[in-house]
Parts: C-alpha cells; sequence; structure tokens
C-alpha cells in the first residue's frame, strides 16, 4: 500500500463523504485520531467501533485517485490543506456535530484563532443604507480588534469584508464553491486583497462549482467561527437567516440592525428581534457583549476613536494604492523625456517604451503552477483581458480569473482601469 500522510486521509474521508456531513468526525474520534488506521479498517471494525451499517459501507470505498488529485493540485497552486486536529484548525469548529474534515485555504492563516470574531450577513441586493451601515459596523468592529466573517457575496458580505479591511482589520471569507472558483466573479479584486491581507477558507475541494446547495452547508462554517452574528438587512426567507438560525441553535449572540416595518427587504431582520434578537443602532451595542470575554483585545473607546471619512465607504486601499502606481509611472516617464536634454519629449517617451518593450522578461516564475506561468507570459506580450486569455489559452474562465488573482498577488501583474491586466517587468 503507497504511504499518506494524515492530510491525506482526511482528504480521502471528506471526499467520500462529502461535506456537511457528520461521519467524518464520529470516524475521527472512534479512532481516537489515528485516519491510517481508520482508512485501512474492514467492515467488520467499523461496525465494532460503532459506526453504523450504511456508513460502512461508505467507507468501504479505499479508492485515493480524487484525493491524489486534490493533493497534487494543492501542492502546485499553492493552497493550504489544513485537517482536522492540526494546529491552526478553528477550535470553534469542534463543537459542532460536522466540523468539516478538511479546509482548504489561502491568506494568512495564523491568524484565525479565538479572537473575538462577528459574521455579518444580510441581502445580497441591499439598500444603499444597508450597503453603508454594513461597511461602517465592520469598520468600526475590526478598528475596534474584531475580526469580520462573511460568506463574500455581494451586498451585504461585500460591504462588511471592505469595511473590515479598510480599517486595517482581519476578515475572514467562507466560500461555498472551491477554493480556485472565486464566486461571485465581480468580487475579483476584494479576493486579491483578502489573499494578501485575510483570508479565505472552504471545505469544498478544488473546481467544486458554487452550487445553491452548498451555500446552506457553508453558512454553518459562518455561525460557529463566530460569538455573535450580525444581520444587517434581510428579507424574509433570505438565505442570511440560516445563518442566524445555525449561530442560535449554537447559543451565539444574534445581533439585528433594525429597519423600516414596512420594508419587505426588513422583513426577516425584523422577525428577528421580534424573537428575540438584540436590536443594535450602533457599535457600542455589540462591543459591550465583546470587550468583557475579550478585555485585552477589544475596546469601546478604540471604536469610539475611529474617524470615518466618507471616500473610506467606496475607495479600498487597493485601489488607491493602484492609482499612486500609475501616478508614479506616468511621473517616470515624463521625468524621463525631459532628461533627455535637447530631444523632442514626444520621441524620447517612445524610445523608452521602445526600449522596455525590447528589454527581457526577468521576473521569476520559477515557483508559478504550469497555467499561472502561461496566462503571465501571454500578459507580458501585451495588456489585455480576463475574456481574451480564456478564450486565446483555452482555460475555463473561473481558473483565468483565480491565476490573475494569484500572479497579482505576487506582484507580477497589475489590473488596469477597464478590466485589462499588465505585466511587471522586474
Amino acid at each position: 500500500m503507497a504511504f499518506y500522510n494524515a492530510c491525506d486521509y482526511f482528504i480521502w474521508l471528506s471526499e467520500i463523504c462529502g461535506a456537511g456531513s457528520s461521519l467524518p468526525k464520529k470516524v475521527y474520534e472512534a479512532f481516537g485520531g489515528d485516519m491510517k488506521s481508520a482508512y485501512e479498517a474492514d467492515f467488520s471494525e467499523y461496525i465494532a467501533m460503532g459506526i453504523d451499517k450504511q456508513q460502512a459501507e461508505v467507507l468501504l470505498d479505499k479508492d485515493f485517485t480524487r484525493a491524489n488529485s486534490i493533493i497534487d493540485y494543492c501542492a502546485e497552486n499553492r493552497v493550504g490543506v489544513l485537517p482536522f486536529g492540526s494546529e491552526y484548525y478553528p477550535k470553534r469548529l469542534y463543537d459542532i456535530e460536522n466540523p468539516p474534515p478538511v479546509l482548504y485555504y489561502k491568506g494568512r492563516i495564523e491568524k484565525l484563532s479565538d479572537s473575538a470574531a462577528i459574521t455579518a450577513i444580510g441581502s445580497r441586493k441591499c439598500t444603499d443604507a444597508a450597503y453603508e451601515s454594513g461597511y461602517s459596523f465592520s469598520y468600526k468592529l475590526a478598528g475596534a480588534g474584531v475580526n469580520i466573517v462573511t460568506g463574500i457575496a455581494e451586498g451585504i458580505d461585500t460591504a462588511s469584508t471592505l469595511g473590515a479591511l479598510d480599517a486595517g482589520g482581519f476578515s475572514v471569507g467562507v466560500l461555498g464553491s472551491g477554493i480556485n472558483i472565486l464566486y461571485p466573479f465581480e468580487n475579483h479584486s476584494l479576493f486579491t486583497r483578502m489573499f494578501k491581507s485575510g483570508l479565505i477558507i472552504t471545505e469544498f475541494s478544488p473546481y467544486t462549482e458554487p452550487k445553491g446547495v452548498n451555500f446552506p452547508i457553508r453558512n454553518r462554517i459562518m455561525a460557529a467561527l463566530c460569538d455573535g452574528v450580525l444581520v444587517v438587512e434581510a428579507r424574509q426567507g433570505s438565505g442570511a437567516l440560516i445563518t442566524a438560525k445555525y449561530a442560535k441553535d449554537m447559543g451565539k449572540l444574534i445581533f439585528v440592525m433594525p429597519g423600516n416595518i414596512n420594508d419587505p427587504k426588513s422583513r426577516g431582520s425584523n422577525e428577528l428581534i421580534r424573537d428575540g434578537a438584540i436590536p443594535v443602532i450602533e457599535v457600542s451595542d455589540i462591543l459591550s457583549h465583546l470587550e468583557y470575554s475579550y478585555p485585552d483585545t477589544v475596546s469601546v473607546r478604540r471604536s469610539r476613536r475611529l474617524r470615518l471619512e466618507e471616500r473610506d465607504k467606496y475607495i479600498s486601499r487597493r485601489k488607491r494604492r493602484k492609482e499612486q502606481l500609475l501616478e508614479k509611472m506616468r511621473k517616470s516617464k515624463e521625468e524621463y523625456a525631459v532628461s533627455k536634454s535637447g530631444e523632442d519629449k514626444t520621441k524620447a517617451l517612445a524610445e523608452k517604451e521602445n526600449l522596455e518593450k525590447e528589454q527581457p522578461f526577468s521576473a521569476d516564475l520559477s515557483n508559478l503552477s504550469p497555467c499561472e506561468k502561461a496566462i503571465y507570459e501571454f500578459i507580458a506580450k501585451g495588456k489585455t483581458t480576463a475574456d481574451i486569455i480564456g478564450r486565446e489559452l483555452k482555460i475555463d474562465q473561473s481558473e483565468v480569473l483565480y491565476t490573475l488573482t494569484m500572479l497579482e498577488i505576487d506582484g507580477l501583474i497589475i489590473s488596469l482601469p477597464g478590466g485589462a491586466y499588465e505585466a511587471v517587468t522586474k
């Protein structure tokens, strides 16, 4: 039999059981964490360990083909794998009935700890007022020392994630798809920031599509990772209410921003308040519940000192840095032109651009996957877009967007206005 490490066995178990199953935890506990023995056991051993007949039959699937494929993908694409019981595995997930046997991640896993955390949820198609409130609350919460957890969906999730990042805080995004399927695709720039400053996690293996059935399964993780849930705005029957229900069942605090009782977009939120949730109208309403449990890291006074400028509601740090970089490049070209004394400025600029095009690319591509290298080299030939890359290289669009994100994080490309990308030569 081939040798596999403990992480590999967890991937095998995750694949045969499926997301949201309670069987992996049962197997882990039955075999005392010895996953090699759990994999090698036969039907009678499973029954002897208290696993029922139907579940034992599932565990008889010993095919490691799928697990090997996932292991190879993660190794080649710098995807972290976090098995149940490992150092950085979230302790808050241990207590739920069906914790994921393995998490795939990108970002700062070391910051996923027992710090104070609030899961911000709400409608994808939210009102402008709710969007601003989600941003403002998350900005101030993060500035006061609270981690923000979201599903990185459109609307409230996006606003809350941006607020946390703009405040210099830490945000965790939980996907309902594979780590390389960045959904929604419109949040490409936000994913880029999260990979660098925050953390993206998912229990779904690479290439898992964002199907509707995945999101309620995903929501239990969002609920488990926090001290409480903040419902910004939710319709009756909204998916955000599923997360709130999970959190309530887990004994978490439920905070709700009250809405207009005549507005259908706030119906679900208002019903939560009617049923006992904590209404909030300012950030201190949440922090007052957290600072006693986290006296060294959470402070109401620190939140009150934060100045939330109007520009911070709409302009991310990433965008401002990009604008500064473009301005620096423009000034550099002008300075070069001026230095060419006696020559026509336009001619000098054209000469410099021609010299830049003729320079061989010296970027270090040794650590790139074949897909990353192919896309970088394509962009290096000239400015282009994700659509053109996918069409010309015959690569799935979700894979193109994921790879562009990773190349931008590595500083090998920059994204430009209009959806174009340009290679950075060093």
